[in-house]
């Protein structure tokens, strides 16, 4: 007896797709927004962690390289910061609305260790555009200075610039980053000071120490540089001869001078202002009183020398740094 099994292929009949598709149609209306929204949120999370890189590492290198910076806007209108590059050499950051790797490559010393050519882009892969404004000035303390202002923009989620070059806020989804120079400039500044008051403290300390090396001297008569300056003439008995210190009639480095002194090897620090400049000094200047001045009436005690940070800036911008005005002159007197 033979025994037939049939087979039956097995599939999906039309009803049945229908069905499994219109499930899947609501289930994928359920789970559009969040997937959509998850999207948004881990671009957003990248997004602001290479705003945040990029913008510290362009303060970093406006805040390591103020003369190099300040210098530059003084001497030009163009919309770029200047700074020591990866490369070694002087690069420019110049306004652009797509950065490139490469711009970003010089940033390197800047950057944090994660950082390389991929922070030209936001986190959702659109150029970052970055404005750089003129030659801004402000003051402090007394010295007027230049600076520029830098924006880091990004384009937003749908990759659309909707933020200009003059607006105080971003716009659309845009999301942005500000580096104000002024920060660095104020903070460079006020390092100019403290190196200034240090010095000064320093000479006054140098003029009571040679008091004491002979205490017969009169402090309120005895001026502590060791000869009058060339050409000059004083009394010798107001000199201290065995001293270190010269006299000078215009300003001069006071590096040269920091051993003879008692300052040794700690002022190193204190011979350059933040800008690079030499910090100097200056006791022999017609303004300064001292026993050889041609004004008789600044030729008495108390005698006094000055203590003189020339910041490039102040000087580019035309404070008066040849008089008893210096922006940062700190004037001791030598009697105690």
């Amino acid at each position: 007896m033979w025994n037939r099994i049939g087979s039956r292929q097995q599939g999906l009949t039309l009803v049945e797709l229908i069905v499994v598709v219109a499930v899947i149609t609501i289930l994928g209306s359920y789970m559009y927004e969040p997937f959509v929204s998850a999207l948004r949120t881990n671009g957003k999370i990248e997004n602001e962690r290479r705003l945040n890189a990029l913008a510290q590492g362009i303060e970093r290198a406006y805040s390591q390289n103020i003369g190099t910076v300040s210098a530059d806007v003084a001497a030009s209108s163009g919309k770029r910061l200047r700074f020591r590059g990866a490369s070694g050499t002087i690069v420019s950051l110049d306004q652009t609305t797509a950065l490139v790797p490469a711009q970003v490559n010089e940033l390197a010393p800047y950057l944090p260790k994660d950082g390389g050519g991929e922070l030209a882009f936001d986190g959702r892969g659109n150029a970052f555009v970055i404005y750089v404004s003129g030659v801004l000035t402000d003051a402090h303390r007394g010295v007027t200075y230049p600076y520029r202002v830098i924006k880091v923009v990004s384009p937003g989620f749908d990759g659309t610039l909707s933020t200009l070059e003059t607006d105080t806020n971003a716009k659309g989804d845009d999301e942005w980053r500000v580096v104000d120079g002024r920060a660095s400039m104020r903070i460079a500044i006020d390092a100019a000071f403290l190196k200034v008051d240090t010095l000064r403290a320093g000479l006054e300390r140098y003029y009571e120490t040679r008091y004491l090396v002979d205490q017969n001297r009169d402090p309120l008569r005895s001026y502590y540089a060791n000869a009058p300056a060339s050409g000059a003439t004083a009394p010798a008995s107001l000199y201290d001869a065995a001293g270190g210190l010269p006299s000078v009639q215009s300003p001069v480095a006071l590096s040269p001078y920091r051993d003879s002194v008692g300052f040794g090897v700690a002022a190193l620090a204190l011979s350059w202002d933040e800008s690079g400049a030499s910090i100097q000094f200056v006791n022999a200047s017609a303004t300064e009183r001292h026993p050889a001045n041609a004004t008789a009436s600044l030729a008495t005690p108390p005698y006094t020398f000055a203590v003189i940070a020339n910041v490039p800036w102040a000087t580019a911008y035309g404070l008066d740094t040849s008089s008893s005005t210096w922006p940062l002159r700190s004037v001791a007197q030598s009697n105690f």
